[in-house]
């Protein structure tokens, strides 16, 4: 009843709401269980997540995590895709987030919430090891009580983790985020993008999808932080976005010792861009400024 009456409320009172409660944003909050019992309900159920990443590989041109070293940038809630990567045959699955709220409990729910088929279909397009059909059996059949051990063994999880300031972890053969960093004040984008860019072994490759949107409202106005009359400040990066354009993210990394491309863009309805913008908007191209997200991709020759 209680989750009904919230959806029912307009976006803005949700974001009150949300502040009021502590509960906006990706930082720690009494809300956490219900945030990932959500996530592990929806789109980080391990088919869902499985078919959404399937997806990633494709648009990027990989076919493979086979012995690959793999970190999962800002694990969030619910570790589906560190997952994935052992399912996929990785010699090591790392996951990092700043802050420490990744829920074994939701993750093995993520798993229970679906079924072995589901998933194995949902990767089909990918090349797996020898051993899938064991790993996704084993995956299937561990315990409640047995999981949080298997996780901590199949899984290093380091959090909190701040990508701007502290010491590299390992060298990574796959980098991967989703929904990410445009929750990063800019400030902090130019040394978190370096951070991880070096932890990116040769040959090595990192892909970012971004949502450009104003999390605030996604559907029905998704660029509100960019009116001239917005209400956004920078305190509400985490919780809405940093407003950084598909032109700033490509600007950003083209600094770094990387090659990177934007393999896949989804632009929103012109109507939802405001009449009026921001002044950092002023100069881009309308066509542009409603691409809503991309994909990322980098190499490190």
């Amino acid at each position: 009843m209680l989750r009904k009456i919230y959806e029912a409320l307009p976006p803005g009172a949700k974001s009150a709401l949300k502040k009021m409660l502590g509960a906006q944003g990706h930082g720690e909050s009494a809300f956490d269980r219900l945030k990932a019992t959500n996530l592990a309900n929806g789109k980080k159920r391990l088919d869902i997540a499985a078919q959404q990443f399937s997806e990633r590989l494709h648009y990027s041109g990989i076919s493979s995590l086979q012995s690959a070293v793999c970190l999962e940038l800002g694990a969030g809630y619910v570790l589906s895709e560190p997952l994935l990567f052992h399912l996929l045959g990785c010699e090591r699955a790392y996951a990092t987030d700043y802050n420490a709220i990744a829920s074994a409990r939701a993750t093995y729910q993520s798993i229970r919430n679906t079924t072995p088929d589901a998933v194995a279909a949902a990767l089909s397009s990918l090349t797996v090891p020898s051993d899938f059909d064991l790993r996704l059996n084993n995956l299937f059949n561990i315990s409640k009580a047995e999981f949080p051990e298997f996780l901590r063994r199949t899984v290093t999880y380091r959090a909190p983790y701040d990508g701007a300031t502290e010491e590299p972890i390992s060298r990574f053969d796959f980098i991967h985020s989703v929904s990410v960093l445009e929750h990063i004040p800019k400030a902090v984008v130019p040394p978190l993008l370096a951070n991880f860019a070096s932890q990116l072994a040769d040959l090595g490759v990192w892909i970012n999808h971004i949502d450009l949107k104003d999390h605030r409202d996604m559907k029905k106005d998704p660029f509100a932080f960019l009116a001239s009359d917005t209400d956004w400040c920078e305190k509400d990066t985490d919780g809405r976005g940093n407003r950084l354009r598909k032109s700033d993210w490509l600007t950003a990394f083209s600094v770094l010792p990387l090659d990177t491309k934007c393999v896949f863009e989804r632009k929103e309805r012109p109507d939802t861009l405001p009449a009026r913008l921001i002044a950092d908007c002023a100069s881009e191209l309308h066509s542009e400024l409603i691409v809503g997200e991309v994909i990322l991709r980098s190499f490190r020759h």
